[in-house]
């Protein structure tokens, strides 16, 4: 395929692979067919002034659609699209590190094959990584929406107010505070490249974080879809794989250098969240294992962490409480 000389200082994305891509997008896909061709859409029609690669990493989909999408995009954009197909499935995080493996970009940008990209996205986060030499990843807002209807759930991916730069320990405290379809990180900050386990996003964050700040743009650049059944719902068969790979995190953090204290408080407050989950999904079981804290480790809890650790006993009367919490806020919400 051949370049048009543009005298503007933005270019088409689809230039010549002789060029060497300054940034690398890579997207993960399984049984996406339904929703594929509009994530593919959404990069594909993004403007740069530098050329960019998208690598696809199709998990073995049984779906019968998701294998022909791809096939169609690579053929019609072949200097930009590399796709990889797979003879047989070998799971989340082993995909992604190939994928990710497989990046020549000086940036890279991570997505689901059910998510999206917003116009100016790619320009965006990769102008503010070049003004930015002392950040290692570059997140946004993105609006939420359903996974089957795509019906908005909310216009913001957390409910409050994110710095423009964090560091490391603001990220543990935090938590996943930006998704990991928003992210676009320098590719010299990556330091696992192989695991031999599941590993959870916050894992590779924590990592990348490690070795220089967090920026965030505060502009919705993306979207970002929340279906059922899949790894982060605690209904998932292998949820309790994503449980271990959030404790596996935690020790990384603690490898890392971040202070013991931050550590604690955030893994209680996370085995709190999930544990609430598994509760309001009636798995009373799994919430009672995974709330149970050492009691030493307890002083390092928040106060709602220490109300659903003392309540575990009675998870009915919790259960209730967050019901009734539930219908206030959106109470308030209608009344605004």
């Amino acid at each position: 395929m051949g370049m048009d000389i543009i005298e503007s200082t933005e270019v088409v994305s689809v230039l010549p692979r002789l060029l060497a891509p300054k940034v690398s997008v890579t997207v993960l896909t399984f049984n996406h067919g339904k929703w594929l061709a509009e994530c593919l859409e959404s990069i594909v029609t993004q403007k740069t002034n530098f050329p960019f690669e998208v690598i696809v990493g199709d998990d073995a989909s049984t779906d019968g659609i998701t294998p022909q999408i791809l096939r169609d995009y690579a053929n019609h954009y072949p200097d930009l699209i590399v796709p990889v197909f797979r003879e047989r499935n070998i799971n989340g995080t082993q995909n992604f590190l190939d994928v990710m493996r497989r990046a020549k970009g000086k940036y890279i940008a991570y997505l689901d094959g059910d998510d999206m990209m917003l116009p100016g996205k790619l320009q965006k986060q990769a102008d503010f990584l070049d003004k930015n030499p002392d950040c290692t990843i570059v997140a946004h807002n993105v609006r939420k929406i359903e996974g089957g209807t795509g019906k908005v759930i909310s216009e913001s991916f957390v409910n409050f107010k994110i710095p423009e730069k964090a560091g490391i320990e603001y990220l543990c405290m935090k938590g996943c505070y930006f998704s990991h379809c928003s992210k676009m990180y320098r590719s010299s900050a990556i330091i696992s490249r192989y695991r031999d386990r599941r590993t959870v996003d916050f894992f590779y964050h924590l990592e990348q974080a490690s070795k220089g700040n967090i920026g965030y743009i505060n502009e919705t650049l993306g979207i970002w879809r929340k279906s059922p059944m899949t790894a982060s719902d605690p209904l998932w068969p292998q949820a309790h794989i994503i449980d271990q790979a959030y404790f596996d995190a935690y020790r990384r953090a603690e490898e890392l250098g971040v202070k013991p204290e931050i550590i604690k408080r955030s893994e209680i407050s996370w085995k709190c969240k999930r544990g609430l989950h598994y509760l309001l999904r009636g798995d009373i079981a799994k919430f009672r294992k995974i709330v149970e804290v050492n009691p030493v480790d307890e002083r390092h809890a928040s106060l709602t962490s220490r109300v659903v650790i003392n309540l575990k006993a009675f998870p009915f009367l919790l259960t209730m409480l967050l019901r009734l919490r539930e219908k206030l806020i959106a109470w308030r919400k209608a009344h605004k």
